[in-house]
């Protein structure tokens, strides 16, 4: 299993995320030149950010092959903001901009990753809303299990 990394100028690593998140995290660090205590997450190339900081091992929220970009997290209170680590033309305005909506959704800091039927589940705690994928809305875990009966 491997993810692979985007960071810097056009640069790219590929990473077993079979491993501990403080490892892997720190990889990630030295790769991108990044600060030692800087606090780190990752987005897809769509913009849908992962944060690791809830799970032991990274390959419990990252997926097999997934192309990575490491985000980092700038803390102002209680404003958050993700700035990308990769200088590339993939990172428009628009990728900016989902970023900052991804940020609104995923505000608390919890770790978020696909689960089955395409739906990013709420890893921290069950019960609170969860997002699905396919329709991009938010559904309560009532609403689901009346949809699935």
């Amino acid at each position: 299993m491997f993810v692979t990394i985007r960071y810097g100028k056009n640069q790219q690593a590929i990473l077993n995320p079979d491993s501990k998140v403080a490892n892997f995290i720190s990889m990630v660090r030295n790769l991108s030149g990044c600060e030692k205590q800087a606090e780190l997450a990752f987005c897809d190339e769509t913009g849908n950010v992962r944060v690791l900081t809830e799970c032991n091992y990274a390959n419990e929220i990252l997926q097999e092959r997934e192309v990575l970009i490491p985000l980092k997290v700038i803390r102002q209170g209680k404003k958050i903001e993700f700035q990308p680590l990769l200088e590339d033309e993939s990172i428009t305005e628009e990728f900016i901009s989902k970023l900052a909506l991804e940020n609104g959704k995923n505000a608390k800091g919890r770790s978020r990753a696909k689960g089955k039927g395409g739906a990013a589940t709420d890893q921290a705690a069950t019960g609170l809303k969860t997002r699905d994928a396919k329709k991009g809305t938010s559904v309560s875990p009532a609403t689901r299990a009346k949809k699935t009966k």
